[in-house]
């Protein structure tokens, strides 16, 4: 195990220091809803390190490392810029050394939560150094000793692997330092005639092992140098890094939504830096970044809130104690505790503590959004079949349907459907009623009441397109139906039935509308209308259209 990785092991394990950033996590037994919420914000941190004054003269000063670590910390501390809630600088004298950045290093281990988003940056020399495994590459401290850079520097690939192990889940490390010898870099002297031996085995950069929401910006690519320009009075990647936030915004927001993310400000700073020195210094980056969950470095405020995740949390106990969530196929840990997820609609399956599925659905997410998981249960929204008992009742003017049904009907249905919840489809519903309807009187042509009644029998099929939006779900469609009129036999003065009345089979078509409330994730109210129009004679003047309308309530079950 290298060396750095020890320490960073060993420091990690003691006592935390306290700290100023405000407490996460379950507050007070009196808090409310709202002040769960809050305690469940995502923060903004950041740790700036510019070293510009080192105690060996091998490694030389630099003029723009300080300079180019406040200006970082100044945008990315303005509330209308980065708009990041806490920014360590470490510039002075005592905070630049390994072990004072060790200690940064650790708390900030201690206090990130998934769901906070993290910036460190770093300014100063980087270098090489060739042991028994070949080269290695470190960033220098302000008290880096040539000749014992493994317990003195900052190990490049330790401190990779570290910040990937951060809590935060949207974080990204930027270095304006180049490690061959040239510019932002220093390299001892004994080891010059064997950097080009070891150059091939190195790598400063690669994305295997990186979070879903990781970025690591370098100011220069292996073996090319990072320069500072006295013309622009920085680091020249910072320099143009600076402008990405700032003043230069408006062209390196790719995307137009307001904010400028890592990949953008990078892309614009490689570009503008490589436009600089005519090709000499050309930055490189790696990125993972899924959906939403790229690290936002400046942006209007307002923008930012839209872009902020979305959390599920659970710390109430009780049957979601030791579940695990899986989002989008992919595990995200277990409950109690937090789960920061980008805006938007995913595939959230919670499993049980025996491995059946509690919850397995699509979800829509809102940016800053706090769910509990036990609510996911009447959010979820996914591909399955549905089946309602709704009962009502309708009728139609009192000119036509006097003469069929009296004043109306009354009606019993069955339905069965089904709902697509993903693809293009997504939202797109078909769906069959069954029913019976039953009228107790209707009148002659005459209007004198006939006490003898009818029936009804409905069957037909219905599709159309509806969203859902949160427990309410709202279906639009289009039905056709087959109506059978049976031979009356109900109780009553009997009258003379046409021939024609006998056994009638007709059609009818119309719109549909269905309103859902979901209870849980298996039951939902609904209420349910639909306006038909047959074409019937009736009363022996000729065939024309004749509306019905009828609206039922019931329960509907989700199989």
């Amino acid at each position: 195990m290298r060396i750095l990785a020890l320490a960073l092991g060993l420091l990690l394990a003691g006592c935390a220091t306290p700290s100023t950033l405000r407490p996460r996590g379950l507050v007070s037994s009196a808090s409310t809803a709202a002040e769960l919420s809050r305690a469940l914000e995502g923060r903004r941190v950041a740790l700036v390190i510019g070293v510009d004054h080192y105690d060996s003269s091998v490694f030389g000063e630099l003029e723009y490392a300080a300079t180019d670590a406040r200006s970082m910390a100044a945008v990315l501390g303005e509330p209308t810029g980065g708009g990041f809630e806490r920014v360590d600088l470490r510039v002075g004298p005592g905070q630049t050394g390994r072990a004072a950045l060790l200690a940064d290093l650790r708390r900030l281990r201690a206090e990130l939560l998934p769901q906070d988003a993290f910036v460190l940056y770093f300014s100063g020399h980087g270098t090489l150094d060739v042991d028994e495994r070949g080269g290695r590459l470190y960033l220098l401290p302000a008290d880096a000793v040539p000749g014992r850079l493994a317990e003195t520097g900052l190990d490049l690939e330790a401190l990779r692997d570290f910040f990937g192990e951060l809590p935060a889940e949207r974080k990204a490390l930027i270095v304006d330092a180049c490690f061959h010898g040239q510019g932002k870099s220093a390299i001892d002297p004994a080891l010059s005639e064997r950097i080009a031996d070891v150059m091939p085995s190195l790598a400063q950069s690669g994305i295997r092992g990186l979070g879903s929401g990781e970025a690591h910006l370098f100011a220069s690519t292996l073996g090319r140098p990072a320069f500072e320009d006295r013309t622009l009075g920085h680091g020249v990647y910072t320099h143009f890094l600076l402008q990405a936030l700032t003043w230069g915004q408006a062209d390196a927001d790719r995307d137009l939504d307001g904010l400028v993310s890592a990949w953008e400000a990078h892309d614009h700073a490689r570009t503008l830096t490589e436009q600089h020195t005519s090709g000499v210094q050309v930055p490189e980056a790696s990125f993972r970044v899924v959906g939403l969950n790229d690290v936002v470095l400046s942006g209007r405020p307002e923008a930012r809130r839209e872009r902020e995740q979305a959390l599920l949390f659970s710390y109430g106990g009780g049957r979601w104690d030791g579940t695990s969530l899986v989002v989008d196929g992919r595990a995200r840990g277990l409950f109690p505790g937090t789960h920061p997820l980008p805006a938007g609609r995913h595939h959230v399956v919670v499993r049980g503590t025996d491995g059946t599925a509690i919850v397995d659905g699509m979800v829509d997410l809102a940016g800053g959004e706090s769910v509990r998981a036990a609510d996911l249960g009447v959010r979820v929204r996914e591909e399955r079949l549905l089946l309602a008992l709704r009962g009502g009742g309708g009728g139609g003017p009192p000119a036509s349907w006097g003469l069929l049904w009296g004043d109306g009907l009354g009606v019993a249905e069955l339905w069965a459907g089904g709902r697509l919840g993903t693809g293009k489809a997504r939202n797109a519903w078909l769906g069959a009623p069954l029913g019976l309807s039953i009228s107790t009187r209707r009148f002659d042509a005459d209007g004198a009441e006939l006490k003898h009644g009818r029936a009804l029998v409905h069957a037909g099929i219905e599709g159309g397109w509806g969203p859902e939006l949160g427990r309410f779900g709202l279906r639009l469609g289009w039905q056709l139906r087959a109506n059978l009129v049976p031979v009356a036999r109900l109780p009553g003065v009997p009258h003379a039935t046409r021939e024609e009345e006998a056994g009638w089979l007709f059609g009818s078509t119309g719109p549909s509308l269905q309103v859902s409330l979901d209870v849980n994730r298996r039951l939902a109210w609904t209420l349910a209308f639909t306006a038909q129009a047959a074409f019937l004679d009736v009363d022996g003047a000729g065939v024309r259209a004749h509306p019905l309308v009828l609206a039922t309530m019931g329960v509907e079950l989700a199989p």
